[in-house]
């Protein structure tokens, strides 16, 4: 992921986990990358783990990926098909490159 998204590399988040609360302390970590990063969603299939008041104080929400994916379609069909046949043209041109 880091190759492929240099970007998407969140930093200096450490010191905010010890002030959050979560149901599952182990996430912790993926809230104070998107507070520190100015995310608005948390895009995970853990919903229960990241629940809608803390995460309202952060102006962050939680998103199932389903949900996630059909927003981003409502917003820009044609962007969302240009990645999916990027995408595939990709795993096509992998598939060929092990036979």
């Amino acid at each position: 992921m880091n190759v492929a998204i240099p970007d998407a590399i969140v930093t200096d988040y450490e010191p905010q986990v010890d002030r959050l609360d979560l149901p599952d302390p182990d996430d912790r970590h993926v809230l104070a990358a998107a507070i520190n990063s100015g995310a608005t969603s948390i895009v995970t299939a853990n919903l229960a783990d990241f629940p809608p008041d803390v995460l309202s104080r952060h102006r962050i929400e939680a998103l199932a990926p389903d949900e996630f994916v059909l927003r981003l379609v409502h917003q820009d069909l044609d962007a969302v098909v240009e990645v999916v046949d990027r995408q595939a043209a990709d795993l096509r041109k992998s598939a060929d490159e092990h036979r």
